[in-house]
């Protein structure tokens, strides 16, 4: 029984404005930032719908991110997921590949649950078939309506 959830960020909860970038959100970010005036919303926009859609579930399932990079720590952002996310667990900060199992089984032994207990949701096949070969249930993020139709398989929504 699914008792948690983990979400990647990039392109499940944070997206790009210009929908034809196809590169590395965190590198947007390092390179836009280094403009004068940056705004962080100029170029990226949270996914609301999926967001509020959490906000209500934090109250039935606890809720984590496992993502690769830090653009998850601009101000403005964790000031929107800080209150819906209990923890971010950052492969950059914590030197795990997220291709590689061992870094959910971490993730699980942090959390003290089992590994069937969680489902984790990323945009890369190769991250979520990392996470089924480490035990746990995964979706591969396609947009927000595939991925809502997928979790009312797993959880009560």
């Amino acid at each position: 029984m699914i008792t948690t959830l983990l979400f990647d960020f990039s392109r499940v909860l944070l997206n790009a404005k210009d929908k034809n970038y196809s590169g590395l959100l965190n590198d947007l970010h390092k390179e836009m930032s280094q403009k004068p005036n940056y705004n962080f919303f100029d170029y990226f926009e949270l996914n609301e719908k999926l967001l509020n859609l959490l906000d209500i579930l934090k109250n039935k399932y606890p809720l984590y991110i496992f993502t690769t990079g830090s653009v998850q720590n601009i101000p403005a952002v964790r000031k929107r997921i800080d209150p819906i996310f209990r923890k971010i667990y950052s492969s950059e900060e914590l030197g795990l590949n997220k291709k590689d199992p061992r870094s959910y089984l971490f993730i699980v032994k942090d959390l003290n649950k089992s590994p069937d207990e969680i489902l984790f949701t990323d945009d890369q096949l190769e991250n979520v078939n990392a996470a089924v070969t480490a035990g746990l249930l995964a979706i591969r993020f396609l947009s927000t309506d595939k991925f809502i139709g997928k979790l009312r398989k797993f959880v009560i929504i």
